[in-house]
């Protein structure tokens, strides 16, 4: 039984969404572009058609930077692209659409790789070192800013390290014949094919812990503590500790408070379905979802309201 203060509280916010479970209203776009940069996105699609009848979802063709320039109304990203992309606008003349977060989905860790018989030991020991880092070559400055905060977090000079933007899979060859001393590796699918088969090359994995994992986290709030559980990949006998980040779901700011209500709550009705085609979408809950590093979009912040109230 919902008490009665609860259920007054309620009613003013289902009052003040204007029916928010229901169709969109007349005043908006009646589709909106989903950003087709995830194995989660065709899937979504099809779960809010199901859903949200009224409402049409286009997959539409790139990334997070697609919503910045309005090309797209929502979509996946990790939790450092959004949070430097905020922090621009609050600090800087804004160039791209605002945006704002829906929830934060789950934790992908990052893994901190070296090739066979390397003598690396910590991310401490690589100035002077060819490290890849996530994306493909000729990527934006952007695409590194998260493993520079690593590096200088271990006291490492970024300048003093060689990066290079090279796809996963290609590191492996990479580290196994020296052109890579190191790799840093982010991937959707966990745990990740491309590092077990590295690792069963005899590429080793080291974790990223200690003191300066805390001033990483005390300077960028969207790092996560993260684990890799003791066997998950080959020749790794025990719980390796490392850093993660969130995955998001972030919309324009300018979407209708209704309409992004609506995309919240079906987001969390389809996950069990969206967790059989990925599997990090299993660790996804609502009490961790309100928490991204990004404010929430209004329609979002309702949903989680009213939520904290029936509980």
């Amino acid at each position: 039984m919902v008490p009665v203060c609860h259920r007054v509280v309620l009613s003013a916010l289902v009052t003040l969404c204007g029916g928010c479970g229901s169709a969109a209203t007349s005043t908006l776009p009646v589709t909106l572009r989903l950003t087709d940069n995830s194995v989660l996105s065709e899937p979504l699609a099809a779960a809010y058609a199901r859903a949200l009848p009224d409402l049409r979802i286009q997959v539409v063709p790139g990334a997070f930077d697609a919503i910045q320039r309005g090309e797209a109304d929502f979509g996946f990203v990790t939790a450092d692209k959004a949070y430097f992309a905020h922090l621009a606008r609050a600090t800087a003349a804004p160039r791209n659409v605002d945006i704002r977060g829906l929830a934060a989905l789950h934790v992908t860790p990052l893994h901190f790789v070296v090739g066979p018989g390397s003598d690396i030991r910590s991310i401490a020991d690589l100035r002077g070192r060819r490290v890849r880092v996530p994306g493909e070559p000729g990527t934006t400055p952007e695409a590194t800013t998260f493993i520079e905060a690593v590096l200088r977090a271990f006291d490492v000079d970024p300048a003093s390290v060689r990066l290079e933007s090279a796809p996963a899979q290609a590191s492996n060859w990479m580290l196994q014949d020296g052109a890579l001393d190191a790799a840093f590796i982010f991937t959707t699918r966990y745990p990740s094919p491309t590092v077990r088969e590295a690792m069963q090359q005899g590429v080793r994995m080291l974790p990223i812990e200690g003191p300066s994992v805390t001033r990483l986290r005390h300077e960028y709030p969207f790092v996560r503590l993260a684990t890799v559980p003791a066997g998950t990949y080959p020749d790794q006998p025990e719980l390796l500790r490392t850093v993660g980040l969130d995955g998001l779901l972030v919309c324009r700011a300018d979407l209708d408070v209704s309409q992004v209500y609506g995309l919240t709550k079906h987001f969390f009705e389809a996950v069990q379905q969206l967790s059989s085609i990925a599997l990090t979408m299993r660790s996804a809950n609502l009490q961790n979802a309100a928490a991204t590093p990004i404010p929430l979009h209004e329609g979002a912040a309702l949903y989680y309201r009213e939520q904290a109230l029936l509980q």
